[in-house]
């Protein structure tokens, strides 16, 4: 997600200390470490990790008609 704007600003193949390099693989590591999102099942009610399979305010793997 980054990436474009490490481009956009001039950032280099390897951070530099201090550079906007160093800003963006900060941003990176915290993104990485961030739990995902839970959403509740608009069918049953229960809460469920969004692992981007399934649309917001949509219906746990439960719920959701496979095939």
């Amino acid at each position: 997600m980054w990436t474009f704007l490490r481009k956009l600003f001039g950032g280099g193949a390897r951070p530099k200390a201090g550079g906007i390099d160093s800003v963006f693989a900060a941003l990176d590591e915290g993104e990485a470490k961030r739990p995902p999102p839970t959403l509740v099942c608009r069918q049953c009610g229960l809460k469920y990790a969004n692992t981007g399979t399934y649309l917001q305010g949509s219906r746990c793997p439960d719920c959701y008609p496979q095939g």
